[in-house]
């Protein structure tokens, strides 16, 4: 899954803290909003079911015609 920090538009790359990691901007070092969006950080099996939900929720949005104009 690509990550990709919406500030910088760069891939965010990937920070494996054990049993918990999260995607981090190499340029600005912010976090993910999916990986930080609780008060804990996020299993990857959590990010990447997370990443897979937005992906697939901007696809519907694109296929609308509703999605974002890049």
């Amino acid at each position: 899954m690509i990550c990709i920090c919406p500030d910088c538009q760069v891939d965010r790359v990937h920070v494996d803290k054990g049993i918990f990691s999260y995607c981090q901007c190499p340029v600005c070092l912010s976090r993910c909003d999916i990986c930080m969006g609780q008060n804990r950080m996020l299993s990857r099996e959590e990010i990447r079911a997370g990443h897979k939900a937005e992906e697939l929720y901007h696809q519907r949005l694109e296929e609308d015609g509703e999605g974002p104009d890049f």
